[in-house]
């Protein structure tokens, strides 16, 4: 497939990662097994992350990479990302995910919603706007939220006037087509193919997704290359665009006076083929045998597999996983087989501060019930064995004792202990306590790459036939950037996605990063691989590997190491995600 193929499937700008979230605090701990305790201070550079998984990972967890004398180290994240829109999108979402006013359960769904969808529900779409003003008065009059985790100084003047342009396009007055540039991406993509596109949707899903990713299931990914709609709960309706997921790119006038000349593009320029499924929803981590169950497969062995849960029902466990940790420094377990809400309405019993360990498992709960709901649960399984529709079972128990207690206000009066009010107060100055205590320890930068010429000259750039080009011009400016005096010697960490990851053969990535001889600390550098490229062929694939290597070890001279568990949940699948090195 040639580059400008590849550019046309997985777009000219990346709206999600093509990897699962991992800890940078664990890895930089790990990957230095031999030193004493970590620095006080880390840097940490994300380049082209495409979101916040990493961040949201990393920070929920601080309060574990800690002894009991030992202080919660201080993490500084560079978030760089071109173009400014996708920067923008970034902080929309990390806003939204500390609006701690909205319970857990709203807030996850609203997240993987604006994450994910290309359209959203018209509420959705009003605070979407809400959060946008909120950065721009943060901007510019420095308060809110994140005021003192947010911190705009490495970006120029222009810079944040561009920001916060793009922040102004999420004004709901702003008219934007999602569906049309939609449809216009993928008749680019297929041409003349596009009429048996469902054809190749299926191809796509069984050749790149099904063998290393299983737990997508068919009829998700192929509704989402349809549609553009990755993420659905209930019946709600998705009618408006997600503005976040709009970039300019750069285009040509094809008629009139000025036709040839260069003119920015308003449009969706991100992927079409791979999903949004692989950052949050094809492997978490898993606190008892309840989360675990996430992953269970039926019938297997008998070529008619099928998994319990799907990628949805995962990215709503991480999402919760993350916000209760941070939240409440302890880990989130869910309390019924099957059910990922089940452990929102209990109250933690874990010792603030003091996670529950990775292998701790609930027997209590593994009854004759348990047993029982598991054949019930093979029931309707083997019914569904000849559909395509993803397996939801539903808990008649629990309806019928959220349909009593949605009844029981009108026939009971309400509460006026004071005792239970006292309680409510007191959790919630816990949860504001713990929230405090992960984000005064998290500093974010906000990057982005100097203009290109294009740019200087008023427009961006989007030429897919020139692909290679925009490619090798991109890292350039990166390497630019970041061949800055101030950025030499200073990472402890850094990422780079898959679509830098020729930036492993600049000699500036192994200049950024912090000498062992004077801090006495390896920086560990983690390269995205294109495992879930699904565009790329299983050959390509292997190619992609070995030059990442091949930088990695000649180049740098890096080794590699293996800091962080990356699970492989498919049987077929022998690959990683993310490949991870040391100096």
């Amino acid at each position: 497939m040639s580059t400008a193929t590849t550019m046309k499937s997985i777009g000219l700008h990346g709206h999600w990662g093509f990897s699962s979230a991992f800890d940078f605090v664990e890895a930089i701990a790990n990957g230095n097994t031999s030193a004493q305790e970590l620095p006080s201070e880390l840097n940490i550079l994300l380049v082209s992350p495409g979101d916040i998984r990493h961040i949201l990972c990393t920070i929920s967890k601080l309060c574990r990479n800690r002894g009991k004398d030992t202080p919660m180290p201080k993490v500084n994240f560079f978030l760089l990302e071109s173009p400014i829109e996708v920067l923008a999108r970034e902080l929309v979402l990390l806003e939204l995910f500390c609006d701690f006013e909205l319970p857990v359960r709203q807030r996850a769904t609203v997240f993987l919603e604006a994450f994910g969808n290309l359209k959203v529900q018209r509420r959705t779409n009003a605070y979407l706007e809400l959060l946008s003003q909120r950065l721009r008065t943060l901007m510019s009059k420095g308060d809110g939220v994140l005021e003192n985790v947010l911190d705009f100084s490495h970006l120029g003047y222009r810079e944040k006037d561009f920001l916060e342009a793009a922040f102004k396009n999420y004004d709901r007055s702003v008219e934007m087509d999602m569906d049309g540039w939609f449809d216009h991406r993928k008749r680019g993509l297929f041409e003349e193919r596009y009429d048996n596109r469902k054809a190749l949707f299926d191809w796509d899903y069984h050749t790149g997704v099904k063998a290393r990713a299983s737990i997508v299931h068919i009829k998700q990914f192929k509704h989402w290359r349809e549609t553009g709609i990755a993420y659905e709960f209930g019946d709600q309706e998705y009618v408006e665009p997600n503005k976040s997921m709009m970039t300019f790119a750069e285009g040509f006038l094809k008629s009139g006076r000025d036709k040839g000349l260069k003119k920015e593009v308003m449009g969706y320029w991100g992927d079409i083929v791979c999903s949004p499924y692989f950052a949050f929803g094809v492997d978490c981590e898993t606190s008892n045998k309840h989360a675990e169950g996430l992953f269970e497969i039926y019938n297997k062995g008998t070529g008619s597999e099928q998994h319990r849960h799907h990628a949805v029902e995962v990215a709503l466990y991480q999402l919760f996983s993350f916000m209760w940790e941070l939240e409440t420094s302890a880990l989130y377990s869910m309390t019924r087989a099957n059910d990922v809400y089940s452990g929102l309405g209990k109250a933690s019993t874990a010792s603030q501060g003091d996670p529950l360990p990775m292998d701790m498992t609930d027997e209590a709960n593994t009854t004759a019930s348990g047993a029982a709901d598991k054949k019930e649960a093979a029931k309707e399984i083997d019914k569904a064995d000849d559909s395509d529709e993803p397996v939801l079972v539903v808990d008649e128990d629990k309806e019928s004792t959220e349909k009593a207690a949605a009844v029981a206000p009108a026939t009971s009066q309400p509460t006026t202990d004071v005792s239970e009010q006292e309680a409510v107060v007191a959790r919630a100055l816990d949860t504001v306590e713990h929230l405090l205590n992960h984000l005064e320890h998290v500093r974010i930068y906000p990057m982005t790459t100097p203009p290109s010429k294009a740019e200087k000259k008023g427009a961006s750039s989007t030429s897919q036939d020139n692909a290679t080009s925009d490619s090798n011009e991109s890292n350039s400016a990166i390497a630019q950037l970041l061949g800055k005096q101030k950025y030499q010697g200073f990472f402890h960490g850094v990422f780079v996605s898959a679509r830098y990851a020729q930036l492993v053969n600049y000699k500036v990535l192994s200049d950024i990063l912090v000498p062992t001889s004077t801090s006495g600390i390896a920086p560990v550098v983690a390269v995205e691989t294109a495992k879930f490229l699904v565009s790329l062929s299983s050959d390509v694939k292997r190619d992609f590997t070995a030059k990442i290597d091949e930088f990695a070890s000649q180049k740098q001279h890096f080794h590699k190491i293996h800091p962080v568990l990356r699970r492989r949940r498919d049987e077929q699948d022998p690959d990683d995600d993310v490949f991870f090195y040391s100096t």
